[in-house]
């Protein structure tokens, strides 16, 4: 992948090929045991959309759990998080998050296929993303929030509009950089999606936000 300053990087890691299975296999749910034509309690559907790793919205939508599925990932994640600190040491300012930010949008983008057996709510979790290098804006959300959160400091929100995911970095926005606020935080737009690389501060979304 090309950095930020357009330098050529290379990361190699290994993992445990029947651990990295089992762990792609926890995400989603067989697609008939909660749309199928057989009823079942309410109290079942949430046991396994919760298995899944998804949750129901208020709005009673089923919709990935982005906090369920870092949490799961985060031995796969903890890898690049190390390659990242050793390629790009934490300096206090935006370098890692602009370094990692080029890492994931050079992940070719691609979307996953319905699947009517298995629910996955058209997104992969991390080591599946690498492992049949690409995904889509969910996705590769996921994996950078993922990566990115081994850092106790950052604070990270997905972003979700029509037909798109992003994120929002917890910082101080420069001048030329937009923003969402959350709860009195400002939070950056940054897009980790491609194959664009959209620079940290703007979104590839239409939609105007305001605080």
């Amino acid at each position: 992948f090309i950095d930020h300053k357009g330098r050529q990087w290379s990361w190699q890691w290994r993992w445990p090929k029947e651990e990295t299975d089992f762990y792609i296999g926890l995400f989603g749910f067989p697609y008939n045991s909660v749309f199928g034509p057989i009823p079942i309690t309410q109290e079942a559907i949430d046991n396994i959309i919760y298995d899944g790793l998804f949750m129901e919205t208020f709005e009673g939508t089923i919709t990935p759990d982005y906090d369920a599925i870092i949490a799961t990932y985060a031995p796969f994640t903890a890898t690049l998080y190390q390659l990242l600190q050793q390629s790009i040491p934490k300096t206090g300012g935006t370098e890692q998050v602009e370094f990692l930010l080029k890492f994931v949008q050079d992940i070719p983008y691609g979307v996953p296929p319905d699947d009517m057996e298995l629910y996955n709510g058209g997104m992969l979790v991390a080591p599946d993303i690498l492992i049949k290098k690409w995904g889509d804006c969910d996705s590769k959300a996921a994996l950078f929030a993922g990566i990115l959160l081994h850092d106790p400091t950052q604070k990270i929100v997905v972003i979700e509009v029509p037909s798109h995911v992003f994120l929002g970095v917890a910082g101080i926005p420069k001048p030329y950089q937009d923003f969402v606020e959350f709860q009195g935080q400002r939070y950056i737009f940054l897009e980790p999606v491609g194959p664009a690389r959209t620079p940290f501060g703007k979104a590839n979304s239409s939609f105007s936000f305001s605080s």
